[in-house]
């Protein structure tokens, strides 16, 4: 989830002020030497939309709008699933998915202990191997329902 939010945060933000100025520096060498002020002070300026989407537009979409704004407004799963409910009606994450946003929201929006990403914090842990667990009943033919 963090990768995702994270390149949203990419698309999104506009770009410092300093590589708008390396960039129409550039550009203006390129035309021939035109004066900043008379060129293209503009480029990249636009701040970027992302367009999230899946095959029904219900379940996994939501979940990850859901999930970015929770990260970027820092606030609960609750609130911000209301506030994307009120936008769009109809969407309903599974189960398994408002599972993972609160151990979203408990881990403070960060699942691992580590930069390297190969120790999760203890609540998504705990989710891991519940999920392993349940795997592996259905294999062994013994899991009767879920998600």
């Amino acid at each position: 989830m963090s990768e995702i939010c994270d390149f949203i945060d990419q698309q999104t933000e506009p770009p410092d002020l300093l590589s708008l100025l390396e960039q129409a520096e550039e550009e203006s060498m390129r035309l021939g030497g035109a004066c900043i002020g008379d060129g293209p002070l503009s480029i990249g300026m636009e701040q970027g939309k992302v367009l999230v989407h899946c095959t029904q537009g219900v379940s996994r979409s939501p979940t990850v709008v859901i999930a970015y704004l929770m990260r970027k407004q820092r606030r609960g799963f609750e609130a911000v699933y209301a506030d994307v409910k009120v936008k769009r009606r109809e969407i309903e994450p599974s189960e398994n998915f408002v599972q993972q946003l609160r151990i979203w929201e408990e881990v403070g929006y960060e699942v691992w202990e580590d930069k390297g990403r190969t120790k999760p914090k203890r609540a998504y842990q705990a989710f891991l191997d519940k999920t392993a667990r349940m795997v592996e009943e259905e294999d062994e033919g013994n899991y009767h329902g879920g998600w």
